[in-house]
């Protein structure tokens, strides 16, 4: 053989020895958040480690960016800024993450709010500060998008670092306020902050809308907007110098009405998503939420508060989920054991693998529960028993497409 063979088998070995035993290329801000919001271990566990590694280095230049970023870019920047201190904003974020067919996101712990990071209240400052600084675009596209993918990132900043101090510096500024989207925005995270169910939410009008139409609805809106809020204040008057465990214990009094009708109010893919205010109180208020699901008197009430636990500790009510799924009751059998898969995936358990396969042949059965479930927990070692699953499962044909589309990557 040549020399000039031999001269590239070595050029390539030195640039081998390089790519392997030289320094990582620096990651971005988005690139980091991205490996944290992964639905998938591998990746969350390397972005953690980088993270670990570079995490006041990557804070601290992108809080510099925000200087001088764009509208445009600002919602992206804050937006990583809240995954990187927050793993509970991860597995919300890892929900959205999805290659076109189903998701297979999960939450993620600690579920409790990141107020004694480094970097906790520096963020609650300046998220404050950049509050006060959004202008109003009115409907001048496309700032008016940009305001409000701000405001939600602002929103999803403050609910994770606002201590109580803050909150009261927020307060004065919603009582302040008639602007309806910045407003809202306030409003979410005060009612977080005191564990409660969602009082306001801002709607918006379809470009088909007549000018008058435009006029009735934006009149509606600030009537519930000024009565949502005038509620709130008052509510923070009589509450205000109650601790974390205090507002806990009143707030979620406040939820009866919902967990009363339990399963039947989930409006997203996981009970896990509908009940994060209560969850995010965290091991600090284990007691409180044991104590009602005893006193519950349903089976499918007590499947409600075990979501809650589970999600917090990790570990599930082994009992509770046997009865759910062994149910008898012609009324709620179904209902139950949806919940059970409820409770499976909040606590991320690995257990169940053998019982989750066994309801997707259950007759009669919305037996997407029982696939998806799969797929989040076992991702790909859920496959074979998702590629045997009955054909009419189109869950679990979209589960497989799901896994597969993320391998391809």
């Amino acid at each position: 053989m040549s020399l000039r063979f031999y001269g590239l088998i070595l050029i390539s070995v030195l640039f081998a020895s390089e790519i392997l035993f030289g320094e990582e290329r620096k990651l971005t801000l988005f690139e980091v958040s991205s490996l944290l919001t992964s639905p998938f271990d591998r990746d969350r566990a390397r972005g953690i480690v980088i993270l670990e590694s570079k995490e006041e280095e990557i804070l601290s230049e992108a809080i510099q960016a925000l200087a001088t970023t764009s509208s445009r870019e600002s919602a992206r920047i804050l937006n990583g800024l809240t995954v990187c201190i927050s793993p509970w904003q991860r597995g919300v974020r890892s929900q959205g993450r999805h290659r076109g067919s189903l998701s297979l996101g999960n939450l993620q712990r600690p579920v409790e709010r990141p107020l004694d990071h480094s970097f906790a209240n520096e963020l609650s400052r300046l998220a404050l500060d950049r509050l006060d600084g959004l202008e109003d675009p009115s409907q001048r596209v496309p700032e008016f998008f940009y305001r409000l993918e701000e405001l939600r990132a602002l929103s999803s900043l403050l609910n994770e670092t606002a201590s109580s101090e803050v909150i009261e510096e927020l307060v004065v500024r919603l009582a302040n306020t008639e602007d309806i989207m910045k407003g809202a925005a306030m409003i979410s995270v005060v009612e977080a902050h005191y564990f409660l169910p969602t009082g306001f939410r801002q709607d918006f009008t379809c470009g088909n809308s007549t000018p008058q139409e435009v006029e009735r609805f934006e009149q509606t809106q600030q009537e519930k907007y000024s009565a949502a809020r005038s509620e709130l204040l008052d509510y923070h008057v009589k509450h205000r110098c109650k601790n974390k465990k205090g507002r806990f214990v009143v707030g979620i009094t406040l939820w009866d009405e919902w967990f009363a009708e339990s399963y039947y109010y989930f409006r997203g893919d996981w009970a896990w998503q509908d009940l994060s205010v209560i969850i995010r109180g965290g091991t600090e208020v284990l007691p409180i939420v044991e104590k009602r699901k005893d006193a519950a008197t349903r089976l499918s009430e007590k499947a409600v508060y075990e979501v809650i636990l589970s999600a917090i500790t990790g570990v599930e009510d082994d009992d509770l989920i046997r009865k759910l799924l062994e149910s008898e009751d012609p009324t709620y059998r179904d209902e139950e054991a949806e919940l059970a898969c409820q409770i499976i995936v909040a606590a991320k358990s690995k257990e169940w693998r053998e019982e989750l396969d066994q309801l997707q042949y259950r007759k009669f059965f919305d037996n997407r529960f029982a696939s998806q479930s799969l797929a989040v927990v076992h991702q790909n070692d859920a496959i074979p028993l998702l590629r045997a699953a009955p054909a009419s499962n189109s869950t679990a044909h979209y589960a497989i497409k799901e896994l597969d589309a993320w391998a391809e990557q």
